[in-house]
């Protein structure tokens, strides 16, 4: 809009000065042809050019008045969308892989004879009915599916029949149970929601800007907006008199942290509006069944329908890796593998990354067809049990600062930078590490090599099942991610009920804290620093606290 504004002042500069030249020119050429006119003719030229001006001059309040009034509508625009805007809006999202190339490309499939009853979501799009979901096991992926729909030219087209005419908007949001807390909350939902529905359609603005202030809060930066204020100014979106339907796209609900009950209420709220529909996936929880799961027609349960999916993702996974084409000449060999690889997933992606991670393990050591065959014979069934035989591998020496590290970063209940993790190793072996480091920004130098050590610490001790996530940011300040929700829920069961009282693990958090606080180099970062302490400050018990000065303020 800014750039939209600054074209409407430049054409504006333009006419103005080109009206000005011909009145100037038009002035000219009347004096050449009538020189000397009498003093009747004289006046009558005057009020002439006087008229031109006025007209001029008139156009061109009446296109200042708008132009400012633009320039209102501008700024409360972006007070909304700051307002409604949060660090982690997009965090899930972009972290979820992208579809494999040809993969899940049967959900917006229309051949009923090619692919009979998978056409029911393309139905749905094209339809009048509230509510579609999908549901699925865990690591099935739920959520690369869910975001391949929302992005998809193909389902925008679908949708436009529903519309019919109308204008289609398409929000999105996906929860996330290892992120912050507005990740998983009702509240970050709706901002979400809020800040989509915004961006693509700014004339929303008025009505979203009225619905706010009719609860007495004005619109600022100060994002103060209570859950009933979002609520009721969604509510409002969805009766605005405008030619527009909505499609929300909503996925992992059982990622949800609060009362599932008040969740499936919101959502029912939601679709209860004639110009919204929802698509919304989670796990086969029973309450999510009792739900969502009476009517066949607007359930696809995904572990049914990606065999083939699974398929070529596996053999184009190993034809892509040079060692193993260099030991399988044999095509046949490829899909027998892949097919045992298939038969053995029921489903689950996840399960196959961590299979075609052990065969490719197994091509760097020259493995043979036949042994790589016997890989996945002994590869576990369950997730569960396939993360212990990834554990196994672990050295015993590494064993109890795995379970330690685990601890912590469970405890911590949100993803933490490289950086935190390095401080809290050093804080294993020193406790008052952070209160003797120094004040001072890392350098690009430190940063890398303390980024270099603590990616092979966790490798060694988690084997895979903790990654770094690339950001534009020094590599000190990535975030550690679980490979999956699963991976954390693994750990969880795996560790969390072990003893280790030597350690408070909401102190080691605050440690961490006040050290990434002295070597951090933005106001963010910094920010971010003092709110992780007095999240895990206020987690601790009086009893718990040590002797050490930190834990006496983090009190």
């Amino acid at each position: 809009m800014g750039v939209e504004d600054k074209i409407q002042l430049e054409q504006m500069r333009v006419e103005i000065v080109g009206q000005l030249e011909r009145l100037e020119s038009g002035a000219i050429v009347g004096c050449a042809i009538t020189p000397g006119p009498s003093s009747n003719e004289h006046e009558e030229l005057r009020s002439s050019d006087c008229d031109k001006i006025s007209v001029i001059m008139k156009d061109l309040s009446s296109r200042m008045a708008k132009l400012e009034k633009s320039g209102q509508e501008t700024n409360k625009l972006q007070l909304l969308l700051q307002g409604l805007h949060f660090d982690a809006i997009r965090a899930r999202h972009d972290r979820i892989q992208d579809a494999h190339a040809r993969t899940f490309q049967w959900v917006l499939e229309s051949d009923p004879e090619r692919l009979m009853d998978r056409t029911k979501f393309v139905d749905w799009l094209r339809g009048d009915r509230g509510i579609f979901w999908i549901r699925g096991k865990p690591g099935s992926g739920k959520s690369t599916l869910m975001k391949y729909i929302a992005q998809h030219p193909k389902a925008l087209e679908y949708l436009s029949a529903w519309s019919k005419g109308d204008r289609v908007l398409v929000a999105k949001y996906f929860f996330w149970n290892s992120g912050t807390s507005l990740e998983k909350s009702e509240e970050g939902l709706l901002r979400s929601l809020l800040f989509d529905i915004l961006r693509s359609s700014p004339e929303l603005a008025d009505t979203i800007e009225k619905a706010k202030s009719s609860y007495g809060t004005p619109v600022d930066l100060n994002n103060n907006w209570s859950r009933h204020e979002l609520l009721k100014t969604l509510e409002a979106v969805s009766q605005a008199r405008l030619p527009v339907k909505i499609c929300f796209f909503i996925d992992g609900l059982d990622e949800y942290k609060g009362d599932t009950s008040g969740l499936l209420s919101l959502i029912q709220r939601l679709v209860s509006a004639l110009n919204i529909k929802l698509c919304i996936s989670s796990r086969p929880w029973t309450e999510f069944v009792d739900a969502f799961g009476c009517d066949e027609a607007l359930v696809i349960q995904l572990e049914d329908l990606t065999q083939s999916d699974i398929h070529r993702y596996v053999v184009e996974s190993l034809e892509s890796n040079q060692r193993f084409t260099a030991l399988a000449k044999d095509q046949a060999a490829y899909n027998s593998l892949a097919d045992e690889v298939v038969f053995k997933a029921k489903g689950v992606f996840l399960w196959v990354e961590l299979a075609i991670r052990s065969l490719l393990q197994g091509a760097k050591y020259a493995d043979s067809i036949a042994d790589m065959r016997k890989r996945v014979e002994e590869l576990p069934d369950d997730l569960d049990a396939f993360f212990e035989s990834i554990l196994a591998d672990v050295p015993p020496r590494y064993l109890q600062r795995t379970a330690l590290t685990a601890r912590v970063i469970l405890a911590a209940r949100r993803p933490l930078y490289v950086a935190m993790h390095y401080f809290i190793d050093e804080l294993f072996v020193n406790p008052g590490f952070a209160l003797e480091a120094s004040s001072a920004p890392i350098s690009c130098v430190d940063s890398q090599a303390m980024s270099d050590k603590t990616t092979a610490r966790l490798d060694g001790r988690f084997k895979g099942l903790l990654e770094v996530a690339p950001g534009s940011d020094l590599s000190a300040f990535h975030r550690v991610h679980f490979i999956h929700r699963t991976a954390g829920d693994y750990l969880e069961s795996r560790f969390m009920a072990m003893g280790y009282t030597s350690i408070n693990p909401f102190s080691i958090l605050c440690h961490a804290a006040l050290a990434l606080f002295k070597c951090a180099r933005s106001r963010v970062a910094k920010g971010l620093a003092l709110r992780m302490f007095a999240e895990n400050a206020n987690q601790i018990d009086e009893g718990e606290l040590s002797s050490l000065k930190i834990d006496q303020a983090s009190r």
